[in-house]
């Protein structure tokens, strides 16, 4: 098995200028063929989807609601994360779950003995450079019972020059990881997911529920030194809310997120499926119907839409 016969079968990237967050990754797309109607937030008021994991502890609303004002709506994943924002006066929110939920199960066979390295990855605003030679002897050892070896790298990183040099020195297989821009990003991810039966990562991301909602096995593992606030310099988001960036760093080094995410501390040997955590993790018990969905996203385009989006 090869990563051209897997490219192969994976869905083709569908580039696009993306303006509002309910379009990042397609989710827009996607939400689309989940109810079949053709629905663009260009001519609506619901711009806004939580893209992503919210890992961290709670504390500030830009944690959740990256944009929008509180007279803005703004979809989360689940009731907590609802009344958070409610409580805050962001009234105009509504739990129905994360993107990836709405994807389509894909039914495809995990292969048998494979492993997919998730590499920790950057952005262009926040361009962190990893010990890539650490994290990769960390794990190595811990790799020769599985049979086929991949890592993701995101197009970002690949366009930085990180992570393919030391992975092809290994001959470790690369698969290319996701882009906000690609309206098929969400379908991508869960093919790739579907298909391998362990995750490994040093961090945690997105990948965890969304690789664990598709049956893999979840392993947080490997050598990691967590970004530090000159990482974010150029950043604009962490520019605007400095105290996030600050609260955040301070609770990486509190020992919090290996307190909660404990369960996840395995090497790949030991790694659990834990389909059931990532469900509730996504919010898929707030997932709505598809007729709920036109409902909703018909209010978004009435001039009475705010009283009507309380209904």
């Amino acid at each position: 098995m090869n990563p051209q016969f897997l490219e192969k079968i994976l869905p083709k990237k569908e580039l696009k200028e993306v303006k509002h967050e309910i379009e990042y990754y397609g989710a827009a797309k996607v939400l689309s063929e989940y109810v079949g109607w053709s629905w663009s937030p260009e001519k609506s008021k619901i711009k806004y989807w939580l893209h992503g994991w919210m890992y961290k502890n709670q504390k500030h609303v830009r944690q959740i609601k990256f944009w929008g004002e509180k007279n803005e709506p703004y979809f989360c994943h689940t009731k907590a994360q609802e009344r958070f924002l409610k409580n805050q006066s962001h009234n105009l929110t509504k739990a129905i779950g994360a993107p990836f939920v709405y994807v389509p199960a894909q039914n495809i066979e995990k292969i048998q003995g494979s492993i997919l390295l998730m590499p920790p990855h950057c952005t262009k605003n926040s361009p962190q450079k990893y010990n890539e030679n650490a994290f990769l002897h960390s794990i190595l050892p811990l790799l020769s019972d599985f049979k086929y070896i991949f890592a993701c790298v995101t197009p970002d990183d690949a366009e930085q020059g990180n992570w393919i040099h030391e992975l092809k020195k290994r001959k470790i297989n690369i698969l290319e990881g996701a882009t906000l821009y690609d309206q098929n990003a969400l379908y991508r991810m869960r093919m790739i997911f579907e298909m391998f039966d362990v995750i490994l990562a040093p961090n945690l991301g997105s990948h965890f529920p969304y690789a664990g909602l598709c049956g893999c096995r979840l392993s947080w593992f490997g050598d990691y030194e967590y970004p530090k606030k000159a990482d974010f310099k150029d950043d604009p988001f962490y520019q605007r809310y400095p105290e996030i960036l600050k609260y955040e760093i301070e609770e990486n080094l509190s020992g919090y997120l290996e307190r909660t995410y404990s369960k996840l501390r395995l090497s790949p040997g030991e790694a659990r499926s834990h389909r059931v955590w990532s469900e509730e993790q996504l919010g898929i018990n707030y997932k709505q119907k598809p007729e709920k969905i036109i409902k909703l996203l018909e209010k978004g385009i009435k001039p009475s839409f705010f009283s009507a989006f309380m209904d």
